[in-house]
């Protein structure tokens, strides 16, 4: 048996206590057995734990690791008591030591510490006196440093008996409340033999449609008569070949031939094979959409070395890169297809046979042979498709507007929002809306990003809920129009009499953005239809003080209706203000007639019926709106 003493430096009696250490500790034995239970008022539950409850180490023989013991929930420590069990085939003791917890009042402390049997040890602690006070909460009591023994692998438990403590004047406030820990000892981790896989890159990418001469289909999927749309993957190695020669261990295997296979839909895209660096000196066959275009939707080339020849230098990127894969659109998937949001068609190309052999035939062996994917679609508002929104697709959407299926200039390649399904029948300013927010927008850098889609699938979109919708309103909804004299020119529009309304957005707008849902879409565009009777008024509207800066307005007017709508040209910088606020000024006039046909004591009611009401983001999606309310107009003399 041991005994060590800590003590306070300088106290009186430090004499006193070596000489009466183990008779004290006996003591506390006896008044641990016989006292009154006191309960401490903690949470958590008193209990004595191993820290950490999970451990994993090395299998290194004489690894030392250390555990702590935590004593938690108590109140006034004085004193307590533990017993280590562990499996000695595992690990054995190096040390027992006093954590800080019990002596951290600066009460003085004895251990005393015994082998009880072939593992497990026992450890316990006391303090003198009745001031100052002990420690209260949890803390570490105990160190235990242990080492692996031989060459031990697996799990094992390190495990606490007997737990016990107790406050400064002997009563019980634990009782073998015990927590182990497992113990787990890893072997080394090998350093695994890197194989070299048969990849496609890059392994998503888009592949972006363009008009192809006259017609914007070309004449044929396959090279010479195939259009410009092409699409490139290399198909690599990851890694250089580092495999032993069968022949000779003491070297490398060299590349001496490979061969694959790419399986396409043939409906959608046409496959063509070029040897890469790699093939250079090497003789290759190849069957695909060019050389066998019978062979539908299965593309495959071999290539093989003749003799001694030099071969390919595998940790260089030529040597690597045993072909390119040139992928073209069908001429049907230009007409699948529009310049809306999200369009396009996903293809996969899956890799299959895939071999690898040395000079002597001897197969090399690979990780994996990897596919890729296609996203065939047009840049979004590319309605000429050129790769670059710009003004040819402004001017052709522009020019449309307004139209309905049906009408001559009507043409749905034009109609992009909404999108999908649930796409209308007419070009409104909502698609006008669509193609200004992307103007600059190119192939090379979209705006907003259009990211190749995996074609075996992504994360499914959280469902939000649905916000409140911004309304449209006439204000005032009921307006008198007092008349004082007919206009001089007999025209309507030169009338001094008149009366106005205000088209506003009440409320801000809080419907998320369809592209980033964390944020708050913002207004780009609107439109309306104003109708009326041309018998009694004529109507004007002028912007309001919303569109301004970088907003465009356009009238489109006939008998009895005004069409009004603003686009942001910017697809950058929102219009300011942002509602609420004035979309426009409404302005009704009475017609000549209307002088000459109301008596003085009489009152002609007409109304302004609002209709086709729509409100768009900077990216042309729909925000939402629940009315158009139109008003009410009370034409009298005074």
């Amino acid at each position: 048996m041991r005994s060590t003493a800590v003590r306070t430096p300088g106290q009186a009696t430090a004499a006193v206590a070596r000489s009466i250490g183990l008779a004290c500790f006996l003591a506390f034995a006896a008044i641990l057995a016989l006292a009154g239970t006191r309960s401490a008022f903690s949470s958590p539950p008193p209990a004595l734990r191993l820290e950490p409850s999970s451990i994993k180490v090395g299998a290194a023989p004489g690894s030392i690791f250390t555990v702590d013991v935590v004593i938690e929930g108590v109140s006034d420590l004085g004193a307590f008591e533990f017993e280590l069990g562990f499996d000695t085939a595992f690990v054995k003791l190096v040390d027992l030591r006093l954590g800080p917890f019990l002596g951290s009042t600066q009460r003085p402390v004895t251990c005393q510490e015994r082998t009880v049997s072939a593992g497990v040890v026992k450890f316990g602690c006391n303090t003198q006196g009745p001031e100052p006070p002990g420690p209260d909460g949890s803390g570490v009591v105990a160190h235990i440093d242990l080492a692996v023994q031989g060459h031990s692998l697996g799990d094992t438990r390190l495990r606490l008996y007997s737990c016990n403590a107790a406050d400064i004047l002997g009563g019980s406030i634990l009782s073998n409340t015990c927590k182990d820990s497992k113990l787990t000892i890893n072997p080394p981790t090998p350093t695994p033999t890197q194989k070299p896989r048969m990849r496609k890159l890059p392994p998503l990418q888009n592949l972006f449609l363009t008009r192809q001469g006259e017609k914007l289909p070309p004449v044929q999927c396959v090279s010479p008569q195939g259009g410009d749309d092409i699409a490139r993957l290399a198909e690599r190695l990851s890694a250089a070949i580092t495999s032993p020669d069968p022949k000779n261990p003491q070297q490398n295997q060299q590349l001496g031939a490979f061969e694959f296979e790419v399986h396409y839909d043939w409906s959608k895209v046409c496959v063509q094979l070029v040897p890469g660096p790699a093939a250079t000196g090497m003789t290759c066959v190849i069957q695909d959409a060019v050389t066998k275009p019978t062979l539908e939707g299965v593309a495959r080339v071999g290539c093989v070395t003749q003799g001694k020849g030099t071969y390919p230098d595998t940790t260089t990127p030529e040597g690597r890169h045993l072909a390119t894969i040139l992928v073209r659109p069908q001429p049907d998937v230009y007409s699948q297809g529009k310049a809306n949001q999200d369009n396009g068609v996903m293809v996969q190309l899956i890799d299959m046979n895939c071999e690898l052999a040395d000079a002597q035939g001897h197969p090399i062996k690979i990780f994996s042979c990897e596919d890729a994917g296609l996203t065939i679609r047009y840049l979004e508002g590319d309605v000429e498709p050129d790769c670059s929104v710009d003004t040819l697709d402004t001017q052709a959407t522009a020019f449309r507007w307004g139209s309905e299926k049906g009408t001559l200039v009507y043409n749905g390649r034009f109609n992009l929002e909404p999108s999908g399904a649930r796409a209308d029948d007419d070009i409104d300013i909502k698609d006008l809306q669509f193609v200004y927010g992307r103007l600059g927008s190119t192939c090379a850098s979209p705006h907003p990003p259009q990211p190749p889609v995996n074609p075996k699938g992504g994360p499914t979109p959280t469902a939000t809920a649905t916000p409140p919708e911004a309304g449209i309103k006439k204000s005032p909804h009921v307006q008198e129009l007092l008349l004082s004299a007919p206009p001089q020119s007999g025209r309507c529009e030169d009338g001094v009499d008149a009366a106005s309304f205000q088209l506003l957005i009440k409320d801000p707008i809080t419907s998320p953005d369809p592209k980033t849902p964390s944020q708050l879409q913002q207004l780009g565009a609107f439109e309306f239809t104003t109708r009326f009777d041309p018998s009694v008024v004529c109507v004007e509207i002028t912007p309001g003080n919303i569109p301004q800066g970088e907003m465009s307005c356009r009238t489109q007017a006939g008998s009895g209706f005004v069409h009004f709508g603003c686009t942001t040209i910017s697809s950058q910088i929102p219009p300011i203000p942002q509602p609420p606020g004035v979309l426009a000024v409404i302005t009704v006039r009475p017609q000549p007639d209307v002088y000459e046909s109301l008596l003085p004591d009489e009152e002609l009611t007409t109304q302004l019926l609002n209709q086709e009401c729509g409100l768009s983001d900077l990216l042309g999606h729909s925000i939402p709106t629940p009315d158009c309310a139109g008003a009410t107009i009370r034409i009298r003399y005074p």
